[in-house]
């Protein structure tokens, strides 16, 4: 029999790493264009090849908020897939698709599982719930 203390995190656990999990498979995917991108704007001019670099910067410091601080990290990754919807992705499903949709969804689960630690455990008293 599991005690109520061990369950109690189970969810949140489950949260939080599949909001890492899914966080991490996208920054990877990314990254892996940003450095093609790079390499080929480098050759074009030095002018192209920043905005790789600062990308790059932003998907490596959400990462370090992401694994570091689940509320920000949430709500980062949340304003992020806001934000690129904004830009790119009001006209072209394919871009919510691949871009906004995992950006939010990892951003969602950061929360659920911010939320479900800080719940208060339930108690069982003589029959009843308080």
């Amino acid at each position: 029999m599991e005690t109520a203390a061990r369950s109690r995190w189970r969810l949140p656990a489950a949260l939080r790493w599949g909001g890492r999990g899914l966080f991490i498979a996208l920054a990877l995917f990314w990254l892996w264009f940003m450095v093609g991108s790079f390499i080929y704007e480098l050759q074009q001019g030095i002018a192209g090849a920043t905005i790789h670099v600062f990308q790059a910067a932003v998907l490596v410091l959400s990462t370090v908020v992401v694994f570091t601080l689940e509320l920000a990290g949430g709500l980062l990754l949340v304003a992020l897939a806001v934000a690129t919807w904004v830009q790119w992705g009001r006209h072209n499903i394919f871009v919510c698709l691949i871009m906004c949709l995992p950006l939010l969804l990892s951003g969602l689960l950061l929360i659920a599982a911010w939320a479900a630690q800080r719940r208060p455990a339930q108690r069982r008293v003589s029959g009843t719930m308080k």
